[in-house]
């Protein structure tokens, strides 16, 4: 994989899939591995050893399953972020948050928090 060579500091990169079988191909890179996670896809939840942080879509982000990961000290992103509503929703729960279509003030102002 010749784009992942160039990459000068793989901290500052995470790979994230819905496939779980594309992370554990991964496993031996230096980059961050993130379990995409939706509605849909709730067989995920049984998975363990693939992946570095949860990368859920909002209306999972109160889920048993994906609280008692973070409890067990995984990070949880929270996916797409567009209105101040998810936006209050998702924040208390979430370590990150991938955002669009929100004002920069208002990110800024939730990220000050």
């Amino acid at each position: 994989r010749k784009e992942f060579r160039q990459v000068k500091d793989p901290s500052k990169l995470a790979v994230i899939a819905f496939d779980p079988r594309a992370l554990v191909c991964m496993r031996s890179t230096p980059f961050a591995l993130g379990l995409l996670v939706c509605t849909n896809a709730h067989w995920v939840f049984g998975l363990t050893g693939c992946f570095d942080f949860l990368d859920v879509q909002d209306c999972l982000v109160e889920d048993p399953r994906v609280l008692k990961w973070k409890k067990k000290g995984y990070l949880v992103n929270v996916w797409t972020i567009d209105t101040e509503e998810k936006l209050a929703k998702v924040a208390p729960h979430a370590d990150m948050i991938t955002f669009q279509d929100l004002p920069v003030s208002t990110i800024r102002e939730a990220i000050s928090r």
